[in-house]
């Protein structure tokens, strides 16, 4: 399987646009790993300690970019660029595999 790459955001937006993309990027995510968190443990009693790990992160990165944006000189005409890629691919475990 090739690798692929997404140009997921490259934009130049009003400040109040950025901060609700971006804060709805993260919300999301969390969100994602609330309801996996949820369904794994109601379903399978699995260990969800990964997935309740990466929402403390995201909640921690949803507080920075709060602070980011509120931070700073809110003026209205200021623009925010945003460039964000995504990166597809196997990892090494599955590569190593698929290889053999």
């Amino acid at each position: 399987m090739e690798n692929l790459t997404i140009n997921l955001i490259d934009s130049t937006l009003e400040r109040e646009e950025a901060y609700e993309v971006l804060i709805a990027l993260v919300d999301a995510k969390i969100n994602f790993h609330k309801r996996k968190c949820f369904s794994d443990s109601v379903r399978f009693g699995a260990d969800v300690s990964k997935s309740q790990s990466r929402i403390s992160e995201l909640k921690m990165e949803r507080r920075r970019l709060e602070d980011y944006f509120m931070g700073r000189n809110q003026r209205s005409s200021e623009k925010i660029q945003i460039n964000s890629r995504v990166y597809i691919g196997l990892s090494e475990d599955q590569e190593q595999r698929h290889s053999a």
